[in-house]
C-alpha cells in the first residue's frame, strides 16, 4: 500500500512567548482514528533527507514516511509491516552494520520484541525477526553497545514482569541474541534509555517504573558480561512513566529528565559528576496533567538542551525554554491543547532547515472521546545558531549526538571538498577529502563534547554545522 501526498495548507501558526518568538506550522500527518505510540525518524533510505516510521497499535501496522523532493512537507506512505500484534514503541539503530537505520519494535498484543531489518527501501515489506517471546506488556525499547564489542546490543522493559533486560548481539545473519535480565523487580517499568552516564566509557541505564513511582539508574561496570548496580534517582515521582538521558547544563555530566504521569511533572535531576553519583532535582513543568513523555534537544538554536513533552491527561503537547543560564529556570511554551491522548514524541530536524521539528501522536487507549492526529509542528524559527549559507549548499548529518559513525550529506555526486572537525576552542582536530555527497566520517575516538564540521569545495564555498559527540 503507498499514498504520496502533499500538505500544503497552514493548520496553525503558533507563537507563544515574547521571549523566543518561535512560530510552529502544523501540518497533520495521519488520521484520528489511528493510535499512533510510537515515532522514530532517520534517513532510512540514504536519499539524504530525513524520513518518518511510526506503530499503530490498533491497527497492527508499522509505517513509513519517506521524506521525497516534494515541496516540504511531502511524504510518501507505506506498510512495512503488518499483522503484528499491537506494535508500541519503537526505536531505530543500524543492528546489522550495512549502513542502513533498523528498527526495534515492542509488540504489547503479543508480549514479543521484534527487530526489523532495514533492506534500504521504505516502499516493501521488512523482514522481521523474534528478538524476544513471553516477554510480558513490553513497553520502552534501546538500542546500545551494551558490552563494547562493537555489535549493537537490545535493551527492553516488560511492565507486567517488572524486568529490565537486554539481547547481547552476537553478530551473524540474521543477528542472534542472548538474553540477560538486569532486575525484575521494578514495579511496572515503562520507559528506558541509554548513555555514559558516569564518564567511564561504557552504557549505563536510566528507567522510569510506574507503581514503584520510581526513576532509577543502572550503572555498568564496563565488563564483557557487564554486572550492574542501580542507583535510585527517586522514588517519588508519582507514576512514572518516562525517563531518559541529556546534559541540561552543558557540563559535560549527563543529567536525567522525566515524566510522571500522577505528579503532572516534567522534572530532571542534575548530576553532579561527583563520586559516588548524586543528583538534584529541578522541576521543569509541575501542572503538566497526566504527563507521559518528555524529549530533549535544542529547540530554540541558542546552543543549549531545551525540552518537549506530552500531557496525555489534557492532550498537551509543549516545549520548555532552558533559561537557566537567564533566570536559573524553564519557561513553558503550548504548542496545541487538542492533541487527546498525547503520548509518542520526536523531536528532529525533519525539513534540513537547521532547526529542530516536533513531531507527536496520540492513543487515548480505551477512554472515549475523539483521538488526536499525528502531526508534525515544522519549527520555523528565524535564526539558525550556526553559521550555514543556505543560499550556497546546505549540510544535513546523521545521528546527531552521534556516537561512532557521522553522515555528512553535502553537495553533489563526484564533487571533492574537504572536511575538517574543530573543537569548541577551534582547534583542528580532523580533516578528510571526499567526492562523495553522502560521506560517513568515524568519530569514534574523538572525546565526548560538541564539534564543528567545516566543509570546503574545490570552487571555495564554505559551510559549517555542528554536531555532538556521546561518550
Amino acid at each position: 500500500m503507498k499514498q504520496i501526498f502533499f500538505i500544503t495548507s497552514i493548520i496553525a501558526l503558533i507563537s507563544n512567548s515574547s521571549i523566543s518568538q518561535i512560530p510552529f506550522q502544523e501540518y497533520l500527518l495521519g488520521e484520528a482514528a489511528q493510535r499512533v505510540t510510537g515515532i522514530v525518524s532517520a534517513d532510512f533510505d540514504l536519499d539524504g533527507d530525513l524520513d518518518i516510521i511510526t506503530c499503530l497499535r490498533t491497527e497492527n501496522k508499522i509505517v513509513s514516511y519517506s521524506n521525497t523532493d516534494g515541496e516540504f512537507p511531502s511524504f510518501a506512505t507505506n506498510i512495512i509491516a503488518e499483522n503484528i500484534q499491537g506494535p508500541f514503541y519503537i526505536c531505530t539503530c543500524d543492528l546489522n552494520q550495512d549502513n542502513y537505520q533498523d528498527i526495534v519494535v515492542s509488540l504489547i498484543g503479543s508480549n514479543k520484541i521484534i527487530a526489523l531489518l532495514n533492506p534500504g527501501s521504505l516502499n516493501q515489506i521488512w523482514p522481521i525477526y523474534i528478538v524476544a517471546e513471553n516477554f510480558n506488556e513490553p513497553h520502552g525499547v534501546a538500542i546500545a553497545d551494551i558490552n563494547g564489542d562493537e555489535l549493537n546490543d537490545i535493551i527492553g522493559t516488560a511492565a507486567s514482569d517488572n524486568t529490565i533486560a537486554f539481547w547481547q548481539n552476537n553478530g551473524g545473519f540474521p543477528d542472534t541474541w542472548i538474553k540477560t535480565v538486569i532486575t525484575d523487580n521494578f514495579l511496572y517499568t515503562q520507559g528506558i534509555d541509554a548513555s555514559d552516564i558516569d564518564n567511564d566509557g561504557d552504557y549505563d541505564l536510566v528507567a522510569s517504573a510506574l507503581q514503584a513511582n520510581t526513576i532509577a539508574l543502572w550503572i555498568n561496570d564496563g565488563s564483557a558480561n557487564p554486572n550492574w548496580e542501580e542507583v535510585i534517582v527517586s522514588s517519588s515521582f508519582y507514576m512514572a512513566h518516562d525517563a531518559n538521558f541529556g546534559d541540561a547544563n552543558g557540563d559535560g555530566f549527563v543529567d536525567i529528565f522525566g515524566a510522571a504521569y500522577s505528579s503532572n511533572q516534567i522534572a530532571y535531576w542534575q548530576n553532579s559528576g561527583d563520586n559516588p553519583l548524586s543528583f538534584s532535582k529541578i522541576i521543569i513543568d509541575n501542572s503538566f496533567s497526566g504527563a507521559l513523555t518528555v524529549r530533549t534537544q535544542d529547540i530554540d538554536n541558542d546552543g543549549d538542551l531545551d525540552a518537549a513533552g506530552c500531557a496525555w491527561g489534557n492532550g498537551t503537547v509543549a516545549w520548555f525554554e532552558n533559561r537557566m543560564n537567564a533566570t536559573g529556570g524553564w519557561e513553558k511554551h503550548i504548542i496545541t491543547e487538542n492533541l487527546y491522548g498525547a503520548w509518542p514524541l520526536c523531536v528532529v530536524d525533519l525539513d534540513g532547515d537547521n532547526d529542530n521539528d516536533i513531531l507527536a501522536g496520540a492513543d487515548k487507549l480505551n477512554n472515549p472521546g475523539t483521538n488526536g492526529t499525528f502531526t508534525l509542528w515544522e519549527n520555523q524559527i528565524n535564526t539558525t545558531g550556526i553559521e550555514v549559507n543556505e543560499t550556497e549548499t546546505e549540510i544535513k548529518i546523521f545521528p546527531n549526538p552521534c556516537l561512532n559513525i557521522l553522515n555528512i550529506i553535502e553537495g553533489k555526486e563526484r564533487e571533492r571538498k574537504y572536511i575538517s572537525i574543530f573543537n569548541q576552542n577551534g582547534q583542528l582536530i580532523e580533516c578528510y577529502l571526499s567526492a562523495e555527497k553522502c560521506s560517513q566520517i568515524r568519530i569514534g575516538s574523538l572525546s565526548k563534547g560538541i564539534y564543528f564540521i567545516k566543509i570546503e569545495n574545490k570552487n571555495g564555498r564554505t559551510s559549517y554545522t555542528k554536531f555532538i559527540k556521546l561518550i
